[in-house]
């Protein structure tokens, strides 16, 4: 009897063991396929941001978009060597560089930079030099914002350093909120705010303004602080 009372209990054991291979074995099926579809997903996000990147929001008026290496973290696209190149309204270039680049797929048209290199050809023909740690371009917009040791030069014209900057690089606008500390060579000037505007040709100083101006003759010195 205890022979016949054990095959029931010998056969559910072998039925769980059963079902429970077929278990893991479906489990390991399952991760191969997610494992495929991430690495394929993963391919088809580089593809499709820096294409769109490339050949969408930065085209026809923002001109090329290229980078050097791309990476992928997660909805984030990482780009080595970014730059961007373009015109303003009244044709003259502007030149945009980075080290580095980050870009959400869910926001394509915006890239967080790092180690800001901007150059803009200016209405006389001479080149505004803008540099900062961190910016987030707008390739829609054609628009940036700067932050953290923004230094605007065109010298020997000027030499300006502010803590941030919005700039708009259709129009040549230029607005900061931040103290602005311009170096001359005839002088100096701070204040609270500064607006640039009419493609760099004016120049609004606004709140605590101070102005230092030296002699004609220390006026042919370069400025302090500036290279030759």
């Amino acid at each position: 009897m205890s022979g016949m009372a054990n095959e029931p209990d010998s056969a559910a054991r072998a039925l769980g063991r059963s079902s429970a291979f077929a278990d893991a074995e479906r489990h390991t099926q399952r991760v191969r396929r997610l494992r495929r579809a991430i690495v394929v997903f993963s391919a088809l996000v580089v593809v499709g941001v820096v294409g769109y990147a490339a050949f969408d929001p930065f085209r026809p008026s923002a001109g090329p978009f290229s980078v050097e290496k791309v990476g992928v973290e997660g909805t984030r696209v990482t780009m080595d060597a970014p730059r961007m190149n373009g015109y303003r309204k009244d044709g003259r270039p502007y030149d945009v560089r980075a080290t580095k680049g980050v870009q959400d797929i869910r926001k394509p048209t915006l890239i967080d930079l790092v180690d800001v290199d901007a150059k803009i050809t200016m209405v006389d023909g001479s080149t505004a030099k803008i540099t900062s740690l961190n910016g987030l371009y707008d390739s829609q917009r054609e628009t940036m914002q700067l932050s953290g040791n923004v230094r605007i030069r065109n010298l020997p014209a000027y030499d300006m350093r502010l803590r941030t900057a919005d700039i708009n690089f259709k129009t040549g606008e230029l607005v900061s909120n931040d103290p602005a500390d311009v170096l001359m060579q005839d002088g100096t000037i701070t204040s609270d705010k500064v607006e640039m505007g009419d493609n760099g040709h004016r120049v609004t100083f606004i709140g605590n303004v101070k102005t230092h101006m030296e002699p004609a003759e220390a006026a042919a010195k370069p400025v302090k602080g500036q290279k030759p």
